[in-house]
């Protein structure tokens, strides 16, 4: 069972002809296509998703760590590893 999508229209906007162009799905489309052509332009030769460089970009944004640095354990400077943040970026089944 599928739904049909019609555009609402009222008494003021029955004489105003649908313009694709105003519409937030297109404009924001439209900006989605430009950023992945500047994106790919940009990244030529390095095999990378725009996925991937985000993750690597937060990396470094982190510098170069992938978990929360180990916090004093009660001062002693020793680091407990038990408190250890989770891993940024960490991968997801499904």
């Amino acid at each position: 069972m599928s739904a049909k999508v019609t555009p609402h229209l009222t008494a003021k906007s029955a004489d105003r002809q649908y313009e694709l162009e105003a519409q937030i799905g297109f404009v924001l489309r439209r900006a989605h296509q430009r950023h992945v052509a500047i994106f790919v332009d940009c990244m030529t030769g390095l095999a990378l998703t725009p996925q991937q460089f985000s993750a690597l970009a937060k990396v470094q944004e982190e510098g170069g760590r992938l978990t929360e640095s180990p916090r004093p354990a009660d001062g002693d400077g020793s680091g407990d590893n038990s408190r250890r943040g989770p891993a940024i970026g960490s991968a997801r089944s499904g």
